[in-house]
């Protein structure tokens, strides 16, 4: 299935310090790979099919641990295909150490709750991942954890 996905500036909100209710957006660069088109700050296209890719990444210059992150959340236009089988997703590279060697990564599956697929072409908002405590939105595989699991975990 053909899948073709326009994504505007990825919004994260990192808390400055445990306990306050500052905020500040998280800025990155950003490259491309696969089918991917654009550049920053965006909107970008990524369009896949059953034997291609596309990919956006994102690198912040700052060091944070996931728990500070308050808000993860985009603005994306479906033109094709929807939602569903695991794409789009956002893909979280973690470096737990700071020594700027990946670690592990894991997945955060866009889309409803339950399903996390939805064929409703148009703009959309994903919401505030980091609000979702829904199972099956984060798959922990890639730091050995649950596959199908929540926030929580």
């Amino acid at each position: 299935m053909r899948r073709i996905l326009a994504i505007g500036a990825t919004t994260i909100v990192l808390a400055l310090s445990a306990g306050t209710t500052s905020a500040a957006p998280v800025t990155f660069t950003y490259t491309t790979g696969g089918s991917t088109t654009g550049s920053a700050p965006g909107p970008f296209t990524l369009s896949s099919t059953d034997s291609t890719f596309s990919v956006l990444r994102a690198f912040n210059d700052q060091i944070f641990d996931f728990a500070d992150i308050t808000d993860i959340n985009l603005d994306y236009d479906v033109l094709l295909g929807g939602i569903g089988g695991g794409a789009p997703r956002i893909v979280v590279v973690t470096d737990a150490d700071h020594n700027g060697i990946e670690d592990g990564f894991f997945s955060i599956l866009l889309g409803p709750a339950g399903s996390f697929a939805d064929g409703t072409l148009g703009f959309a908002n994903s919401g505030n991942l980091i609000a979702m405590n829904d199972v099956g939105r984060y798959d922990l595989g890639g730091i050995g954890g649950s596959f199908y699991t929540n926030y929580a975990a």
